[in-house]
């Protein structure tokens, strides 16, 4: 009840200032009372225009809620007012009007991810190329949330092409810094909507036209493998390379795609550089899982690292094409019977046999079973058979007590086969963990001696310092300070960070739990005496 105290309070207080039939009107659309809403429509059609002090109108409020039963109602009746209002030049219909932040009631719709008001908008009238006052579109934002069935959706319209405009496909639509829904997808992290815009045959390697500060921070000239870098997200990295991969393995491309991770941007910095100056301070510092995490994604953004397009398991392929096959002929042979339930199905199938097994339903494989003979241990794989002489397998009627009074033939009991299995796995995983921690100390000296190298390249280059280079702007800091997270930022750079509303802390990921920020008189007497000693 707090919450909902909380936003009548904001609604109240934007409110101020209307006249009584457009407060009337706009306290029942957001408390989703449909009928006191028509009513104060019929009585007055130009309550219509009445906006909040965020310029939200009755469609914004509906959409970004979801209620189908208000956007229902609007359409009906909230398209427009009474036929002695005479328009605003260049006003846009209500179904399309932008609040202060330039969203229209589509962009919220597909920023909450309800998909049914997104489609009713649609049919309204709605258009999908309006952009806020960052010129991003609604495309941009089904992205940056991830909503995936709004994103086909979107993409499946007659006009997504663009109808001949390259400018116009949705796939490679452009905000103010230029950045596309790729973008998005990728700094949000959101691999479904990345797979479905690669699909949609999206621009794998665009770049940004200028630097951006909205809800996607980055350099000029950034690709996507750029955003990726700079969230430290290996996940994003493998998938973009992977695709880059699979075009170019593709034999009827005549022109190779550019490998991504030799790209730099307007600053000169390629993936590899970003990845360099933002993760590796931190990761010394943290060490552990954080380092081996660094250290992998360097080795992926390295174009020397070899990267390979993902292979069809060609098996599984065939199995799973001639299930689909039979499935077809199946329904086509019981094409009357399709809509029976299985009930029914049973009824009419009398003595018959047992349930039909759907081809489509692939069994997944069954784990290893111990077995023990001889009073010995030792590990079977697949389902296999039966145990061998004087044994008894895990899972078989043996073991379960078929044959055997509960006992196998050696004479062991479940309860001693049960200790034995536990010991066997206890071993099983400290070895895994031995060799995990052997391989996290190979990565380890890997990493450090990678870093060593590249320090003394950055020296011999005339770089400077990762430490001494803010990560927002990627520039050597003239006023550093210390946030939350323990990172130092320019002081002007993390405050335009924090007033544009970001919820994580751009150089760790963490989350914005303080901007209280703390002066670093040391670093900046550092990094003066490294100037002056350049200089």
């Amino acid at each position: 009840m707090g919450q909902a105290a909380s936003e009548l309070q904001h609604v109240a207080n934007q409110l101020q200032g209307m006249g009584p039939d457009e407060k009337k009107f706009i306290q029942a659309v957001f408390e989703g009372k449909v009928e006191e809403a028509k009513a104060a429509l019929l009585e007055n059609p130009n309550v219509i225009f009445a906006r909040t002090r965020d310029w939200y109108n009755a469609w914004h409020l509906a959409a970004r809620a979801g209620n189908m039963e208000m956007l229902d109602m609007l359409g009906q009746h909230g398209k427009k007012g009474s036929a002695t209002r005479k328009p605003i030049p260049g006003e846009p219909p209500p179904y399309s009007a932008k609040s202060k932040k330039g969203q229209t009631p589509l962009m919220l719709a597909c920023e909450e991810g309800h998909t049914e008001a997104m489609l009713a908008l649609l049919t309204h009238g709605a258009d999908v190329l309006d952009i806020d006052s960052y010129g991003n579109t609604c495309v941009h934002y089904a992205s940056y949330k991830g909503h995936t069935k709004i994103l086909d959706l979107l993409l499946a319209r007659a006009d997504a092409s663009g109808r001949g405009d390259k400018n116009k496909r949705y796939t490679d639509l452009r905000n103010e810094a230029g950045l596309m829904p790729l973008h998005f997808a990728v700094w949000a992290g959101r691999r479904e909507a990345a797979v479905a815009l690669v699909a949609a045959k999206c621009r794998l390697n665009a770049t940004s036209h200028s630097d951006s500060l909205g809800l996607v921070t980055c350099n000029a000239g950034s690709t996507a493998l750029h955003l990726a870098a700079m969230r430290g997200s290996i996940e994003m990295a493998t998938f973009l390379l992977e695709t880059w991969a699979t075009m170019n393995a593709q034999p009827q491309r005549k022109k190779p795609v550019k490998d991504p991770r030799t790209l730099s941007d307007h600053y000169g910095f390629t993936p590899l550089q970003i990845a360099q100056n933002l993760f590796i301070p931190s990761a010394r510092r943290e060490g552990g899982s954080s380092q081996a995490t660094a250290t992998a994604l360097l080795r992926l953004l390295d174009p020397i690292t070899r990267i390979e397009a993902p292979q069809r398991d060609e098996a599984e392929f065939e199995r799973t094409r001639a299930s689909l096959r039979d499935e077809s002929i199946r329904r086509r042979s019981n094409s009357s019977s399709a809509r029976i339930s299985m009930d029914h199905a049973a009824v009419a199938g009398g003595s018959g046999g047992g349930e039909e097994k759907d081809p489509l339903a692939m069994a997944a494989p069954r784990p290893a079973r111990l077995s023990y003979e001889g009073g010995g241990e030792s590990v079977k794989g697949g389902s296999g058979g039966a145990a061998g002489e004087g044994g008894w397998t895990r899972g078989s009627p043996e073991a379960a007590g078929g044959g055997g009074g509960g006992k196998d033939a050696a004479g062991a009991s479940p309860g001693q086969s049960l200790r034995d299995e536990l010991r066997a796995r206890r071993r099983a995983e400290e070895e895994e963990e031995a060799a995990a921690a052997r391989r996290a100390e190979e990565d380890h000296a890997v990493a450090a001696r990678a870093a060593e190298e590249r320090a003394a390249a950055a020296e011999q280059a005339g770089l400077p310092p990762p430490k001494y280079v803010c990560p927002i702007t990627l520039s050597v800091m003239d006023d550093p300070v210390t946030a939350c997270d323990g990172l130092n930022y320019e002081r002007s750079a993390l405050e335009m960070w924090l007033e544009l509303g970001n919820e994580e802390f751009p150089g760790s990921g963490v989350r914005i739990a303080s901007r209280d920020v703390t002066p670093n008189p040391a670093l900046k007497a550092e990094i003066a005496k490294w100037r002056a000693f350049k200089l």
